[in-house]
């Protein structure tokens, strides 16, 4: 989870690609999905009750499909909370946005003050 909160700092508009549901190939690096690979499909049971049954391989198979087509997903079901992830790429983002012309709302306010009424 961390090694994805860092990664999103570094790369705000990962978070973007995340949320568009676009491809993140990044993630395969840091968090690989469970349901990648062969060893899944072998350690499944299914009710039915056959050793190398169908249905187990199936599941997994359409499973993986829809994680990569969620990445987001993805990450949340390995334990990265949703509202973390996106509190970190959202902050990530608020650090990379250049200042708002102008100044802050309370700096405006200051000067409105310091000014006095006009009359």
């Amino acid at each position: 989870r961390e090694a994805v909160l860092a990664y999103l700092e570094e790369d705000p508009q990962a978070l973007y690609r995340l949320l568009a549901a676009q491809d993140a190939l990044w993630l395969a690096e840091l968090a690989p999905s469970p349901l990648q690979g062969e060893e899944p499909a072998a350690d499944a049971r299914c009710p039915c009750g056959q050793r190398a049954c169908g249905h187990a391989a199936a599941l997994l198979a359409a499973a993986a499909l829809r994680l990569a087509a969620e990445p987001l997903q993805q990450l949340t079901q390995r334990g990265g909370p949703r509202e973390a992830l996106l509190a970190g790429g959202f902050d990530a983002w608020a650090k990379a946005a250049p200042p708002p012309a102008g100044g802050s709302a309370a700096e405006q306010a200051t000067r409105a003050k310091e000014k006095g009424p006009s009359g």
